[in-house]
């Protein structure tokens, strides 16, 4: 029991056995394992930045760098929100997924974008940002978004970031990347029906 209080960097857990009250010891421990916790989580985080790492935290750590729970979770309902939180998290159907559970395993530069003629990897970046599938909608995004923010979309990988954390978390850019996504895989979906048949 010692060694655990001393990993956990409270010795006066064991040394003042008795002499203070329980709550105080238990609010010290709680901080110091958030802590420890959250240090190990970011360090796991960041091992995977590198845009080109076959991990499937490469998405996520590009934008992920505090352990907390996003705005948009509380902001959009569930239903609004699942796609978005599927996206960020990279357990979609985009190629760049799919491809890692062929066998043999389809190569990174190969799990090609099967609706636009740019020769793109299908990634999260591609379908928010560059794919001519979605025109439409990342305009109509776009025209919604100036009504209350200056975003500048001319600075694509800072973009990309603030798409991803709904600019730090404001509520209404929140609603309305959730609604894009979903129109945009809804259009995925159809057009994907489309070529099957």
């Amino acid at each position: 029991m010692f060694s655990l209080i001393t990993h956990f960097n409270q010795p006066m857990l064991w040394e003042g056995q008795g002499n203070t009250s329980g709550s105080s010891y238990t609010k010290c421990l709680r901080e110091e394992l958030e802590s420890k916790y959250s240090a190990q989580w970011l360090a796991h985080i960041s091992r995977n930045k590198k845009p080109t790492d076959p991990n499937k935290l490469r998405n996520y750590a590009v934008f992920k760098e505090k352990f907390q729970m996003e705005n948009y979770i509380l902001s959009c309902n569930l239903e609004t929100s699942r796609l978005f939180t599927k996206l960020r998290t990279s357990a979609h159907n985009l190629a760049i997924e799919t491809g890692r559970y062929t066998r043999p395993i389809t190569p990174r530069d190969k799990r090609l974008c099967l609706f636009c003629n740019q020769a793109a990897t299908e990634d999260e970046y591609h379908m928010l940002m560059d794919c001519s599938l979605y025109t439409d909608e990342r305009k109509l995004f776009h025209d919604a978004l100036h009504i209350f923010s200056d975003i500048d979309f001319n600075i694509p990988t800072n973009t990309y970031i603030t798409l991803m954390t709904c600019l730090e978390g404001d509520t209404e850019f929140a609603k309305e990347i959730c609604t894009y996504v979903n129109k945009c895989f809804l259009k995925r979906n159809d057009t994907l029906e489309g070529l099957k048949k």
